[in-house]
């Protein structure tokens, strides 16, 4: 169960508000932790993870410190323990274990991005507005954060750039996909709950110059490829991604919502795989998580 709760801060209109707010809340957060509870603060804003026997419990106490301690809390903004709440623009469910982004700014963000289709020059505040509002939404549509690294870029050669600056072809073609996949892709982020050190399922594959193989829990393939790739001469690493695709198709259904490492002998896959420069579409279809590992190969004799 998740908790959300915020207090009144009156005196936002010094410069030095925001630091003076956030010391003040971590003051209460430690104090909170203390008592044997989680939570986490942002300047006025606390929110805190029980379990639903202690959910309750925890949100009474947080409001008895909170009077304690002389701090006025903003009832209008409080949510009651719940598997769903919003936090820092973002909502959580705890019961999916999704991440998403409300419909208000959904809406407002799909608007931005519509307009921009059609400019062919921005000043830089617009550049920078544009980076921030979709770095923000990346943190719930992941495979965005794959099409925010030619705007960073764009954005850091805007700063040795007066007036109003050219909009590439490449950023128009970048923003275009944002306009199309992110109402598709909002809601189906899965939250991360803990590091990557023991993955629910393993599987291998590997490549040569004819064909590919892979390996999953006592089952295997192994094919030939078919004339036309053989015929396109692709390197070896496109091969060894293409075999990895292959994998992720034939078994897809059991690795739904499980979070997978792929051994593989080709490190530059394994870089490709781990910086989610591709897999995409069918990582989301399934709702699965992936992380390469390298594996050595043996060597080979002909």
């Amino acid at each position: 169960m998740i908790i959300y709760i915020s207090i009144e801060f009156s005196a936002w209109v010094l410069r030095s508000a925001a630091h003076i707010c956030q010391r003040v809340t971590n003051a209460v957060a430690f104090m909170f932790r203390q008592m044997g509870f989680d939570i986490v603060n942002y300047l006025d804003d606390f929110a805190g993870v029980e379990s639903v026997d202690r959910a309750d419990k925890a949100y009474i106490e947080l409001k008895r410190l909170l009077d304690s301690c002389g701090l006025e809390e903003s009832f209008h903004k409080a949510v009651y323990p719940s598997t769903r709440m919003e936090f820092l623009g973002i909502i959580c469910d705890t019961s999916k274990l999704l991440l998403q982004i409300p419909d208000d700014k959904l809406k407002d963000i799909q608007e931005i991005l519509h307009f921009w289709t059609n400019k062919r020059s921005a000043k830089l505040r617009d550049i920078q507005s544009l980076v921030g509002k979709l770095n923000f939404m990346a943190s719930c549509v992941r495979p965005g954060r794959v099409f925010m690294s030619r705007l960073l870029n764009w954005l850091r050669s805007a700063y040795d750039q007066t007036g109003y600056i050219v909009v590439p072809s490449y950023v128009q073609k970048d923003i275009l996909w944002w306009v199309n996949f992110l109402p598709h892709y909002n809601g189906i982020s899965m939250m991360m709950l803990e590091e990557w050190s023991k993955p629910d399922e393993v599987f291998s594959s590997d490549a040569c110059l004819s064909g590919c193989g892979g390996w999953f829990s006592g089952k295997f393939f192994h094919q030939v490829f078919p004339e036309f790739i053989i015929d396109s001469n692709l390197h070896i690493n496109c091969l060894e991604l293409l075999s990895i695709i292959v994998c992720l198709k034939l078994w897809a259904q059991c690795f739904r919502e499980r979070k997978i490492r792929i051994m593989c002998d080709n490190i530059t896959s394994v870089t490709v795989i781990n910086t989610e420069l591709e897999l995409i579409q069918l990582k989301e279809d399934v709702r699965v998580s992936t992380r390469a590992a390298y594996a050595l190969g043996s060597k080979k004799t002909y």
